[in-house]
């Protein structure tokens, strides 16, 4: 998985980085994923600034409650611990 193998970020962000990524969501070689992370000056972040970089809306400074919600997404649906969740729509919402 390219966001673990390059990036070194965990897998429950691969969906916000590809969004961030390809922007038309048409898919994109490895190289051409390397080609825009390097570009990017992503290597020469820290993680902490790689997520939120990742994470933030363009144009933003800041990150709001809504910039978290495709990362907790991924979470309940990929986490084996949290595969209970799944079927309470109630605790989706919130």
């Amino acid at each position: 998985m390219v966001t673990k193998e390059i990036c070194k970020l965990p897998s429950f962000l691969s969906p916000a980085l590809f969004r961030k990524i390809d922007l038309d969501c048409t898919g994109m070689t490895r190289d051409a994923f390397i080609k825009c992370w390097v570009d990017g000056n992503m290597l020469m972040l820290d993680i902490a600034t790689q997520i939120f970089e990742i994470l933030k809306q363009p144009g933003r400074k800041y990150l709001t409650q809504v910039d978290f919600k495709p990362v907790l997404r991924e979470l309940l649906a990929t986490h084996p611990g949290l595969e209970f969740l799944r079927s309470t729509p109630e605790f989706q919402d919130r």
